[in-house]
């Protein structure tokens, strides 16, 4: 489950009262094992064909089957523009980005 194992041990103080006290060396054993559980774990997963097939073949369907859309701004006319201004692929993507895609931030670096 990829939580962090802790090893306690109770013990009895003088008042007679129980307690837990993290067993250091117990704890860093445990989590040693569960570090070869998850190296052991990726290397048997991948290992056969068929199972990585339909591994990869569900994660794709479940998982990785959104793709965000992409602007193509060469169509786009400016009327009036000077004509030495040549306007670049990127910027004219972000210009139909901006007018197709309804709510638009437009997070490039300076210059771009």
């Amino acid at each position: 489950n990829l939580r962090d194992v802790r090893i306690y041990d109770t013990i009895e103080d003088a008042d007679g009262k129980e307690r837990r006290v993290l067993n250091a060396k117990e704890t860093t054993l445990a989590a040693q094992k569960q570090q070869a559980v998850r190296e052991a774990f990726k290397d048997w997963i991948w290992k056969e064909p068929d199972r990585r097939q339909a591994l990869v073949r569900q994660y794709n369907e479940e998982m990785n089957s959104t793709r965000p859309r992409e602007y193509d701004g060469s169509h786009i006319t400016f009327g009036g523009m000077n004509p030495a201004i040549t306007l670049r692929d990127h910027q004219l993507g972000a210009i139909a980005h901006i007018l197709y895609g309804g709510n638009t931030l437009l997070a490039h670096e300076v210059g771009a």
